[in-house]
């Protein structure tokens, strides 16, 4: 099954009570994306996950539930910005809201990033706008971007494949996050690892 399919825990499901600290089994459930990308600090993501009380995102939309993340997660070493994002989309998820744009972080390091490649790979560099600074690594806050689903109505068709047009079902559905990992999927998938600046 394509990750970008993959199905999450949402308030429908009836299973963590919202209206209380998160349990580590609640956390494991819930943020099993955050555990996929980071192995090293989850001791740390157990401790923010313990602090988080679902009820308090309930009325917040993606943005502001990554602004609530990002600040408590400064205090925890190893929670950077691709965690604080993973947490914020899980919450986002739980409540059955989407991203409404595309996010995309970028790194001095940016061969280990493949949305942010993939959208250079994709001559979308230049359409993308400064949204804020997110997490730290090295003790370097990191840039956070955003991209209009509409930008991609413009890309080369040299990329446009039956592949690459699984992103258009969900620009349809408005859906920020499933057009992040598709691009990070189609960028490894494609072997466009090499460092593109």
């Amino acid at each position: 099954m394509d990750i970008t399919e993959e199905e999450y825990v949402t308030i429908n499901d009836n299973i963590i009570d919202e209206n209380k600290q998160l349990t580590s089994d609640e956390i494991k459930i819930l943020f099993k994306d955050v555990f996929k990308h980071n192995h090293w600090y989850t001791k740390n993501i157990y401790k923010l996950g313990g602090e988080i009380l679902l009820k308090t995102h309930k009325n917040k939309n993606f943005s502001e539930i990554l602004e609530s993340i990002n600040d408590m997660a400064n205090k925890y070493k190893g929670i950077g910005p691709l965690s604080i994002y993973d947490i914020a989309n899980s919450i986002a998820r739980y409540y059955n809201l989407k991203c409404k744009e595309i996010y995309i972080i970028a790194d001095s390091n940016s061969k280990k990033k493949g949305p942010y490649n993939a959208i250079i790979k994709l001559n979308l560099k230049q359409k993308m706008r400064f949204k804020r600074k997110i997490g730290r690594i090295n003790g370097q806050q990191l840039k956070l971007y955003t991209i209009d689903f509409d930008e991609f109505n413009n890309i080369d068709n040299k990329f446009k494949s039956k592949q690459f047009n699984k992103i258009y079902k969900y620009i349809r559905e408005l859906d920020g996050d499933r057009c992040e990992t598709f691009l990070c999927k189609w960028f490894k998938r494609n072997k466009l690892n090499e460092y593109v600046s």
